[in-house]
């Protein structure tokens, strides 16, 4: 064949040889070297981290021969970062499409992508009344930004007591 077309099984550099037949039969030879590039395979794991903390991007991508690879992140909020394993900091809580993109030898190159998960963190707070006597209520008014709401409440009341309830608590002062 003139243009033949092959697919080699593992990456490396291979020597390739045309020698070419005229009518007449003559022959000349040609070699020259031809670089195979393993293509990377890019992944990477984000755990759901709460609004206020930075979230850690571990890349687990990889390449047959362990290759150097080049790491072009994007966040879905508008920042990137070339690091391998990057942190990042989201202004607000929400969804975010992260992408990775792996570029090994020869500019061979793959895609991921992730959604990464920035939840509210709620916001501890409550009141407690004035009182004359041996109790009193004390009130949670501790908020959330929605979509999230605040799922359990855990109160220490400063005398080695403690004691889970939704809402408010009744208090022996």
């Amino acid at each position: 064949q003139q243009n033949p077309i092959y697919n080699y099984t593992n990456p490396g550099v291979y020597n390739v040889t045309l020698t070419v037949t005229s009518t007449g039969g003559c022959t000349d030879s040609e070699v020259q070297p031809i670089t195979i590039n393993a293509i990377p395979v890019a992944s990477f794991t984000a755990p759901q981290t709460c609004h206020g903390n930075a979230v850690p991007f571990t890349n687990t991508s990889n390449v047959l021969g362990n290759a150097n690879l080049n790491y072009q992140w994007t966040f879905g909020n508008g920042n990137t970062s070339n690091q391998t394993n990057p942190t990042q900091m989201y202004a607000n809580p929400g969804q975010y499409l992260a992408t990775l993109i792996v570029v090994g030898p020869g500019l061979c190159s793959d895609t991921a992508t992730q959604i990464v998960n920035v939840p509210p963190t709620p916001i501890a707070n409550f009141t407690i009344p004035d009182s004359c006597g041996l109790s009193g209520q004390i009130s949670s008014t501790s908020t959330i930004t929605p979509p999230g709401f605040i799922t359990s409440y855990q109160w220490n009341f400063g005398n080695g007591q403690t004691y889970p309830i939704v809402g408010h608590a009744l208090v022996y002062f």
